[in-house]
């Protein structure tokens, strides 16, 4: 039985590394963004709703850096991968020169 051939080139990975590691990038941005503007609505809030609010929102922040981390640690594995195709290529390619 054959082995299934590659199907993904290292370029389409390290392209996918690198959108993903942007896409992080624009996520941890708009989470600060808004979380400057969250701050700046609880400063002026009072009542009981405001820590009900705030914590709402720290959690809603959380998940959010973790879906950042997740991309930029899914990014870092593609650029590991795309690395790894390129040398078993050049190994290749190496062989069979005289």
């Amino acid at each position: 039985m054959a082995a299934p051939g590659y199907r993904v080139s290292a370029e389409s990975l390290a392209g996918v590394s690198r959108d993903l590691s942007g896409g992080a990038g624009e996520i941890m941005s708009q989470l600060d963004g808004l979380k400057a503007k969250v701050e700046g609505l609880a400063d002026d809030w009072e009542g009981s709703g405001k820590a009900a609010f705030t914590e709402l929102y720290r959690q809603l922040d959380d998940s959010g850096r973790k879906v950042q981390e997740a991309l930029l640690g899914i990014s870092t594995m593609l650029s590991n991968v795309s690395g790894h195709y390129d040398e078993a290529e050049t190994t290749a390619t190496n062989t069979f020169r005289i």
